[in-house]
């Protein structure tokens, strides 16, 4: 996609992210009724990383594209679409669907984690399945036009992508600071794995997180900034 004008990339991104945005808004309906739209926003996402400079591979895009359309057929061709839903019904589903992707990123993110020698940080997942059961426990976006539940599941997700963003910082300082031996120790994966974290962390990232963080975070990853690697050593398991 290097090829495009700045108005024609500017064009494919509002075109991608609409796209994802439908997709997203369905995700937990479609899976009810057999259609698993996930594999389509992936492929968005890597197509929008591209238009960001992050990869330049061209068959994968191709076959990115080929994705995409084909889940936006599908989602065409389902017998009711777009679904005739109320505005509470679209959100329910739609926070599901936030429910759904919070638990496949924090799985990942968590699995990462654990090939990380430095720094020790607890695992999201299972907190975070053991919440999101009891808050949906039986709730359906159309039951009774109930919506006591958004809040909570809300709340929960809110305070789940804060202790990422303060784990994703954790990981940025510590091996910002580590020795040459701890990175020439790392496996090759891994370490290619945590030079693209480092790059994704700007100073305009980092901003942008600490703004969004409670002052007691901002704090903590204040003090974790002039740790010595003794101090590291002896934090034990830090807890977000």
């Amino acid at each position: 996609m290097d090829n495009l004008s700045d108005e024609q990339r500017e064009q494919l991104r509002e075109s991608l992210e609409l796209s994802w945005g439908v997709m997203q808004a369905m995700c937990a309906y479609t899976l009810t009724i057999g259609l698993d739209v996930r594999p389509g926003m992936e492929a968005v996402m890597r197509l929008l990383r591209d238009l960001d400079g992050e990869t330049t591979d061209a068959e994968q895009n191709l076959k990115d594209f080929e994705t995409k359309e084909e889940v936006e057929e599908k989602l065409k061709k389902l017998p009711k679409f777009p679904p005739n839903w109320t505005l509470q019904e679209r959100e329910g589903w739609k926070l599901l669907g936030d429910a759904l992707l919070t638990d496949e990123t924090v799985g990942i993110w968590d699995e990462w984690l654990e090939n990380l020698p430095r720094p020790r940080l607890t695992k999201s997942l299972p907190r975070l399945r053991a919440r999101m059961e009891k808050l949906t426990a039986e709730a359906k976006p159309s039951e009774d036009g109930s919506t006591e539940w958004f809040l909570p599941v809300r709340v929960e997700l809110a305070d789940c992508e804060r202790r990422r963003s303060f784990q994703t910082l954790t990981v940025a300082l510590y091996w910002e600071q580590a020795s040459h031996n701890e990175w020439h120790e790392l496996p090759s994966c891994v370490r290619d794995n945590l030079l693209g974290l480092l790059k994704r962390v700007t100073e305009e990232y980092r901003q942008r997180v600490l703004g969004e963080l409670p002052i007691a975070d901002r704090r903590r990853l204040e003090a974790m900034k002039q740790w010595t690697p003794e101090e590291w050593e002896q934090a034990g398991v830090i807890e977000p």
